[in-house]
């Protein structure tokens, strides 16, 4: 389905490319001051179309009516005349009313067909693709529940580490020393490590609701607030 999805769309492009492509005509017109002008200009069958459609042009065109000769003259003449031409007993379709109308019938058609083709297909690829996808993601998902975990242990051993450098300059700071001799880091970018809703915690509280990880988040708890520990660095 995915290979005749992609065939009905690639034609799609062809008729839109094939519409919106100019023809180049010569057009006749008089001027401001009386004069015959010829140019040139290129027009698209879009609209080409556009200028010509009509309603009687967009309506279907009967099929001329076979000629029927008078049965009463028939019976006086006989034999005498020869048999009804071709165009007479099965007349030809009346001509189109612009040079492209044809063309331009048939690309819309075509046009309609696909798009209709489209819109039941699409429904049933859909589909599919759901059914394989949940089938696909069953087979894969203990692997990425690990690389999860992985991440998590990482996030959780980040946060004790970065919990270990808070504590160290707060030390600092309890021993009375300047702290911007130290350069602290600050992890201000990863908020209060200690708040519920850090983005250390956010991410490690996910992954459970997810069940992707087991256990329970971490209680990080700073030794001061952020504010008192980095004050005057």
């Amino acid at each position: 389905m995915i290979e005749k999805q992609a065939a009905l769309l690639k034609r799609q492009d062809e008729i839109k490319a094939e519409v919106g492509h100019g023809r180049v005509s010569n057009v006749t017109t008089i001027d401001a001051g009386g004069n015959i002008v010829s140019m040139r200009r290129e027009e698209d069958l879009a609209a080409e179309a556009g200028r010509h459609r009509t309603w009687t042009s967009e309506a279907p065109r009967p099929k001329p009516a076979p000629v029927k000769r008078h049965e009463g003259a028939m019976s006086l003449l006989g034999d005498l005349l020869p048999p009804q031409p071709e165009h007479e007993t099965n007349p030809p379709p009346l001509p189109p009313e612009w040079p492209r109308q044809e063309l331009h019938r048939q690309l819309s058609k075509e046009s309609e067909d696909i798009s209709e083709a489209l819109k039941l297909i699409g429904p049933e690829i859909e589909k599919a693709r759901g059914e394989f996808s949940k089938a696909a993601a069953q087979e894969r998902l203990p692997e990425y529940s690990q690389l999860i975990t992985d991440a998590i242990d990482a996030l959780k051993a980040a946060g004790d580490a970065i919990l270990r450098c808070h504590q160290f300059v707060d030390q600092a700071r309890l021993d009375g020393l300047e702290r911007r001799y130290l350069k602290p880091l600050m992890f201000t970018e990863l908020g209060d490590i200690s708040e519920p809703h850090s983005p250390l915690r956010s991410i490690i509280h996910r992954a459970i609701e997810l069940k992707h990880v087991v256990g329970g988040v971490p209680t990080w708890k700073m030794p001061a607030s952020p504010a008192l520990i980095y004050s005057g660095v």
